[in-house]
């Protein structure tokens, strides 16, 4: 049995570096945001991410100073799910939760006395830039599941 390893985070911050990005599908299962801005990926509108189905990795993407909302010009993000021990409803559910962190994220903005800090800041890396913004979140059209059960520990030997 051939295993094929994803690609590590540094391997793709040099593929990606240089190119100015629009849509980027990198097939690699909770691909961290960090790898992104690293790479300089200023210009992504949309994005498709690689979901193992773990909550915490939703909480990351979420995340106002280190995820998604650090990449201003994100406007879709599609969630492709893959095979977990949650069941369908969970699935749902953590999808559902992750929007709506996601989007207060998104309007979260400086506090009032902040404004003179906002042109300093605006050139710093992951600064949020203030307004009015969401993030379009598609999620999986299947979620892979047994019976809508979830998957057990023994399926995935």
């Amino acid at each position: 049995m051939i295993t094929i390893l994803p690609c590590s985070d540094e391997t793709i911050q040099s593929c990606l570096r240089g190119f100015d990005i629009r849509f980027l599908n990198w097939n690699k299962h909770d691909l961290c945001v960090e790898t992104l801005r690293i790479a300089g990926l200023n210009n992504l509108k949309e994005l498709w991410l690689s979901w193992s189905g773990r909550n915490s990795v939703l909480y990351s993407w979420s995340c106002r100073e280190h995820g998604l909302p650090t990449l201003n010009m994100l406007e879709t993000v599609r969630i492709e799910a893959k095979a977990s021990i949650e069941s369908t409803k969970q699935y749902k559910e953590n999808i559902n939760k992750f929007a709506g962190r996601l989007q207060k994220s998104l309007q979260q903005s400086l506090q009032p006395g902040d404004a003179s800090k906002e042109k300093d800041k605006s050139t710093q890396p992951g600064f949020l830039e203030v307004r009015d913004r969401t993030i379009k979140v598609v999620p999986p059209e299947d979620y892979p599941q047994l019976n809508g059960k979830g998957l057990s520990h023994r399926q995935f030997s």
